[in-house]
């Protein structure tokens, strides 16, 4: 968490160390109340998976589902 907090001190608008340094926070806390399942959608390359993903390829030309995929990594409960 220190180095993505000191690398966002350089680069306040870096999305990835931004996303990174969310993701440390929730490893650090522990088990959400998702039912201890690690939110699969948070990592910083979760969109990088889903284009490159055969099986989601076609999904990720929907806004809808590009939408759907944003919320889940804001609010991970909301897939409950």
């Amino acid at each position: 968490m220190d180095a993505y907090e000191k690398g966002l001190k350089y680069d306040p608008s870096n999305v990835q160390m931004k996303d990174s340094l969310l993701d440390a926070k929730e490893r650090i806390a522990g088990p959400s109340s998702t039912g201890g399942l690690p939110n699969l959608f948070q990592g910083p390359d979760t969109f990088v998976k889903l284009q490159t993903d055969p099986r989601t390829r076609v999904l990720m030309s929907d806004p809808s589902f590009v939408q759907i995929i944003n919320n889940i990594q804001k609010n991970p409960e909301s897939i409950q």
